[in-house]
């Protein structure tokens, strides 16, 4: 029986798998959020796993997070939460590999996109849509640069745009793009080839690797701020998440 709500957990032989479980789009919510954190904290101090995978059950890898827990009541809480997050799959001294199917949209695409290796399905789409609701991505704009250049990072954040699969190959999002019919077996055979790699070879190597992003997590902890302070005391920002709560075009005031 499954322990958690909103994730489900495969173990085999070194590798454990956390599926996002939150039909119909797996969208990231404070409560799932922590589940996560606590079962790859978990992972990190258990022996027998190697290898971490994140994937999503269902149509989509996920669309991103729940837009009601950007509102000034909950988007400290929901702020926290998603650093949390993005310094558990950081921090662990095991491989993180994510598998991006559907859409991995907003804060999904962000949490896939600092996993160690990220595959997809070719007919996969992504993006980081937030600038559409009059707010912009803190993860994406502290790690995109560093990751695929920042005239693509200025692409994806200002435009809100969606790119498919072979795109983001090009651009660096992905280390590969396979067909839908051989997806699993391809991806089963990396993941067979990374759990053959010295455990204590690959922490050490990451624990060098992990000083590489200090810098960013300095970028990080401003674009938070710079989110929660200025950003959330606008009246845009409000006015572009309750137009798609309520399923309207957004009135901006400042155009």
């Amino acid at each position: 029986m499954n322990a958690y709500e909103y994730i489900r957990i495969e173990r085999n032989q070194g590798q454990a798998t956390l599926w996002l479980n939150h039909p119909p789009l797996n969208i990231l919510t404070i409560p799932m959020m922590e589940e996560m954190i606590r079962v790859i904290q978990q992972f990190a101090s258990d022996d027998q796993i190697r290898l971490l995978v994140l994937r999503g059950e269902g149509s989509c890898f996920s669309a991103g997070m729940d837009v009601a827990d950007h509102l000034p009541h909950r988007v400290h809480k929901m702020m926290e939460k998603m650093h949390g997050l993005m310094m558990s799959v950081l921090g662990v001294d095991i491989l993180t590999v994510s598998a991006i199917h559907g859409r991995a949209l907003g804060g999904g695409l962000a949490v896939a996109a600092i996993t160690d290796f990220v595959y997809a399905d070719m007919n996969s789409k992504m993006g980081v849509p937030e600038i559409k609701l009059g707010v912009f991505p803190p993860l994406a704009v502290a790690f995109f640069p560093e990751l695929i250049g920042h005239r693509n990072a200025q692409d994806l954040i200002l435009s809100g745009r969606t790119i498919d699969a072979q795109e983001a190959l090009r651009m660096g999002l992905l280390n590969a793009v396979f067909e839908s019919e051989v997806f699993e077996t391809r991806f089963q055979s990396l993941i067979d080839v990374l759990l053959a790699k010295s455990k204590l070879a690959i922490a050490v190597a990451k624990k060098c690797l992990r000083a590489s992003f200090l810098p960013l997590l300095e970028r990080l902890t401003q674009a938070e701020a710079i989110y929660l302070q200025e950003l959330m005391q606008t009246e845009d920002s409000l006015e572009g998440l309750n137009a798609f709560l309520e399923k309207r075009e957004p009135k901006w005031k400042h155009r």
